[in-house]
């Protein structure tokens, strides 16, 4: 009994996880999709299937999210990911034919650009905790200039947009 109330709770945070993750509109989620739809998609059916439940519930558990994730595609949310998609594609497009680099992801290819360049500049130690700030600022403003010959006070961001590139620089 309380295996099922378990799986059952799982199975509603799960959903809600997957709506939470389609509203939220960000596409460095959505990258995640085909990995958590297969990957945990296969060990939750195989919990389903060495689970001790009746199989009308296996059965229900296992068509209901097919029917959510169906409905979905089906339904006006899929232009949403049309959409983002194709934003993405242009804001890609124009960074790299130098029009513009002002678009969410041009600025995300400086960061990483510019986390790149502030690698090879101090590649054991990194920049640390004090000295990141006004060192982003400074080589960001240098790669703008070098890439799309811009006059540009720096970005002041915080972080780089990327776990692995922040923890090296």
């Amino acid at each position: 009994q309380k295996s099922k109330l378990i799986f059952i709770i799982w199975g509603i945070l799960i959903i809600t996880n997957l709506m939470m993750v389609i509203l939220s509109q960000t596409r460095t989620a959505w990258i995640g999709w085909p990995e958590a739809i297969i990957g945990w998609g296969a060990y939750y059916l195989f919990l389903l299937i060495k689970s001790e439940l009746s199989k009308p519930v296996k059965t229900i558990i296992l068509i209901t999210p097919i029917v959510l994730i169906s409905a979905l595609v089906f339904s006006p949310l899929a232009n949403l990911f049309s959409d983002r998609i194709n934003l993405a594609v242009h804001d890609v497009e124009v960074y790299m034919d130098g029009s513009n680099y002002d678009t969410s992801i041009g600025k995300r290819f400086i960061m990483y650009e510019t986390a790149m360049e502030m690698i090879i500049d101090r590649p054991w130690f990194g920049h640390g905790t004090d000295g990141f700030k006004e060192a982003f600022t400074e080589k960001s403003k240098a790669v703008l200039f070098a890439r799309f010959d811009i006059e540009f006070d720096g970005f002041k961001f915080s972080h780089v947009h990327n776990q692995f590139l922040m923890s090296a620089v």
